[in-house]
């Protein structure tokens, strides 16, 4: 008896991509040649996904590589074009600085020594104009400024992660440029107080060795060495106090960058007893505003918390903190009647947070 009969006595139709010839007679269903023609479709497809995938690869790392070589080629137009009007050595006027400065930023990179060059020539030439002063406070001057801080910063931060140590001359130079620029934007230095000072905080940290060297006295031919030394080291204090000293809508953000940032550097620590070193920050204590870097520290140490920015994580860096910030209110008050200062509120907000936050063994270690 047939096992497949139906009652139809129409012989089915039988379907076999396999090339293999099959029992009429059988069960029907799927066999071993539908399996494999079903598995050879997969492979099939999984392919032509593949080779989608190649073509869209293809086509996007061309395409990237296009725009790459367009704006390189845009890049060196505009290096060209700045050095003719540089080459020819004309007066700044508001519009033909304000138009090499947005070439500058629209092609200058601070991979390249050549750019980095050409932005401490800008820099110095922009300085030197002093009929533009009161033009950079109109627009869009301010806008441009910013972005020339920020190409400035990224300048330095190069320089400070460099396997090469970059000459002091040169660094100076862009500190210089950059304190300049940011006299011109103190509000918008504000605002960016965080970068603005981490950048600054490891480039003296970077030179402070060297600066220290330079700036040992040790007799009449040793003068010239110290003065250029102290000269180097007025032009970051210059550029570290430029946001704190004019007051703006975001002073306390700046003080509290100055704060978290900088008062916890190594370098300014009462173990440091370098004469340069201290006269720095004999300098900055002077010229501080205590009683902001108290209501700054005090806002954020209540919002955040102690331990809330990497900076003081460990304990020796709060202590430092906490020994800086008590330092620079007894030279405000020439290190007498502490109790002027004691009974402020915001003194005593810092103080007790930062010291509750201390372990209570003398053995404190990073």
């Amino acid at each position: 008896m047939f096992t497949s009969f139906t009652g139809n006595t129409r012989r089915p139709r039988q379907v076999n991509l396999s090339g293999r010839k099959t029992n009429p007679f059988g069960t029907s269903g799927a066999g071993a040649g539908s399996q494999a023609a079903l598995d050879r479709a997969q492979q099939e497809r999984a392919q032509r996904q593949r080779d989608r995938d190649t073509l869209n690869a293809a086509n996007k790392i061309q395409r990237v590589w296009r725009g790459h070589a367009c704006r390189r080629r845009v890049a060196d137009h505009l290096r060209q074009e700045w050095d003719t009007f540089e080459k020819a050595g004309p007066t700044y006027d508001d519009k033909s600085a304000l138009l090499q400065l947005h070439r500058l930023l629209r092609f200058a990179s601070t991979r390249n020594e050549q750019d980095i060059q050409r932005i401490g020539h800008f820099g110095d030439r922009l300085r030197s104009t002093q009929k533009l002063q009161e033009s950079f406070q109109k627009a869009p001057w301010p806008s441009a400024f910013l972005s020339f801080e920020m190409l400035l910063l990224a300048a330095l931060q190069r320089g400070n992660k460099g396997s090469t140590t970059p000459s002091n001359a040169s660094l100076e130079n862009l500190v210089s440029i950059l304190r300049f620029v940011a006299g011109q934007i103190p509000s918008e230095t504000s605002q960016h107080a965080n970068v603005y000072y981490r950048t600054l905080a490891e480039t003296i940290s970077k030179l402070a060795p060297a600066l220290a060297d330079s700036s040992v006295a040790g007799g009449e031919q040793n003068n010239e060495a110290e003065a250029f030394g102290w000269k180097s080291w007025e032009v970051f204090l210059e550029a570290i106090l430029v946001p704190l000293k004019t007051v703006t809508g975001y002073t306390l953000d700046a003080y509290e960058a100055f704060g978290n940032i900088f008062l916890t550097l190594p370098l300014l620590g009462s173990d440091s007893t370098s004469p340069p070193l201290c006269r720095f920050r004999d300098s900055l204590a002077e010229s501080v505003n205590y009683k902001l870097l108290a209501s700054a520290l005090a806002t954020w140490l209540k919002t955040s918390g102690v331990q809330a920015q990497t900076q003081l994580k460990s304990p020796r860096s709060r202590l430092r903190l906490l020994g800086l910030f008590i330092y620079f209110h007894r030279y405000a008050h020439n290190f007498n009647s502490p109790e002027a200062y004691a009974i402020h509120q915001d003194f005593v907000t810092v103080v007790s947070l930062l010291l509750n936050s201390l372990p209570a063994s003398s053995n404190i270690s990073e």
